[in-house]
């Protein structure tokens, strides 16, 4: 999930400043791709929004603040967000009950939610309500670790077929994006140009890019 605060993953760090970059570019690709240009009219929502990051991205392209909406687990991030995003409805909660009605948004998205839930049965029912306040013809954004990180227990990577498995109705579009983050870390104070070449090759990725369309 986005966030603020500690100083190995604080804005200025050269590794965090190339991992967001990295997001830029692979949600301009998915916009036009879709040719979803236009958000001022789009009801958006993040499942665990964090301090607010994302949303603020999607202001910053055109949504509008009042059609913003984010959840989270942890009430400092909520509050933060709330804070940050005064017009917008920031709630603490859970990804498994969204309190929102059946068909509410244009464009759902989540970044790095499903390689925090440990739990599969808890992914299952994350993904189920997503897809129910999905709308007919609107947008799922999911970017993720797509491999578990041996020294984090809390993390799990969600690859492309665990990602179908928990939206069986979507049909999603890949992309591999950035480097994985230890070798990010110790490559890019030395070099970003370096960083951009591990990525190209896509052997080293370790975060996935995928969208599909609620038929």
């Amino acid at each position: 999930m986005s966030g603020v605060g500690e100083s190995r993953f604080a804005f200025y760090q050269p590794d965090v400043v190339f991992f967001r970059h990295s997001i830029e570019r692979g949600l301009a690709g998915f916009f036009r791709r879709t040719k979803l240009l236009e958000l001022a009219d789009k009801k958006i929502l993040e499942v665990g929004c964090g301090w607010g990051n994302w949303l603020l991205l999607f202001l910053s392209w055109g949504a509008r603040a009042e059609n913003l909406c984010g959840i989270d687990l942890l009430p400092e991030r909520v509050e933060t967000a709330r804070q940050r995003l005064p017009k917008s409805e920031i709630v603490l909660g859970r990804a498994e009950k969204l309190p929102w009605t059946v068909e509410s948004f244009d464009l759902v998205f989540q970044f790095t939610l499903f390689s925090s839930i440990v739990s599969p049965p808890s992914r299952q029912e994350a993904a189920q309500e997503i897809w129910r306040v999905l709308k007919p013809g609107g947008h799922f954004v999911s970017f993720d670790y797509f491999i578990s990180h041996p020294a984090n227990p809390n993390t799990v990577g969600i690859g492309k077929r665990e990602l179908v498995q928990l939206f069986p109705d979507a049909s999603f579009h890949f992309r591999r994006l950035g480097v994985f983050p230890p070798l990010a870390r110790r490559l890019a104070p030395l070099s970003v140009s370096l960083v951009h070449l591990f990525e190209k090759t896509r052997i080293l990725s370790g975060h996935c890019l995928a969208w599909s369309i609620k038929k």
